[in-house]
């Protein structure tokens, strides 16, 4: 009796060892397949793959572009568009400007003049273009427009030189202008032989161009104080100080100095 007792005993004790081996592998075959598998911090591999994926930004930053500025053509506010009225205004203000520079340039530097007649051949010919310099010799009374203001003598400036080619009043009518080439200096004894002119008893060196013959003569002269003879180079050709009286220094007006036209004879004098 005993013996069958401890039989159902050990018989009793293997079906529960064996129920409970079943409930466990019933319960790990529901466990999630993460719950089994090993954790990262024993998995190498697994940790360095995790923390690199933690150092890549799971947003990658866009490019920022620049504002766009819209440019309007239309006046800002507070910007005051001029009138036409005041366009003219501004348009008379540049043209008296440039009215008065040139007035000043005229006057006390530079004045045009152009070549009516052939008694400064071949220096000058007809229709040529030259620039008179007008502070040259100073200034008189004819180195401003119309003769004004009126005041005796010259000031500034120097003396004319013996070959200078000069502009000036034409003594018998002092509002017509006149070029010719200064021969005789104050003081100056002048007379001709042929066609020579004699300066103080010696032949003048005509360094010039010029035409002869010399047509009417040089009788004894002797240029006063203040004055000089003046003669055309186109001696045969030319109406000068043969004809009429020398020409007082504050008639002078200035000394042309450069051509300008044609441009085939541009150059100095």
């Amino acid at each position: 009796m005993t013996d069958e007792n401890e039989q159902a005993a050990q018989d009793a004790a293997a079906k529960n060892a064996h129920d409970a081996a079943a409930a466990a592998s019933a319960r790990m075959s529901m466990t999630p397949a993460d719950e089994r598998r090993p954790a990262a911090s024993d998995d190498p591999d697994r940790r360095r793959a995790e923390e690199g994926a933690r150092e890549i930004p799971s947003v990658i930053p866009q490019p920022v572009s620049p504002p766009i500025r819209s440019e309007s053509k239309s006046p800002q506010a507070g910007t005051q568009v001029p009138t036409q009225g005041e366009t003219w205004v501004e348009t008379i203000k540049t043209v008296a400007y440039a009215l008065l520079i040139a007035l000043i340039i005229r006057t006390f530097f530079f004045q045009p003049f152009n070549i009516p007649s052939g008694s400064m051949e071949n220096t000058l010919l007809i229709g040529d273009y030259l620039f008179v310099e007008k502070f040259a010799y100073g200034y008189s009374r004819y180195s401003f427009p119309f003769g004004l203001p009126p005041f005796p003598g010259r000031i500034l400036g120097s003396q004319p030189h013996r070959g200078d080619v000069v502009v000036f009043k034409y003594p018998p009518d002092p509002s017509t202008d006149y070029i010719k080439r200064v021969i005789g200096l104050p003081g100056d004894h002048l007379a001709s032989k042929g066609n020579t002119i004699y300066v103080n008893g010696t032949a003048l060196k005509e360094n010039w161009p010029h035409n002869e013959p010399l047509g009417q003569a040089i009788g004894k002269v002797t240029v006063p104080k203040g004055r000089y003879f003046m003669m055309g180079d186109n001696h045969s050709d030319s109406c000068d100080s043969r004809m009429w009286v020398t020409v007082p220094r504050s008639d002078i007006i200035g000394k042309a100095f450069v051509r300008i036209w044609p441009l085939s004879r541009i150059g100095f004098l």
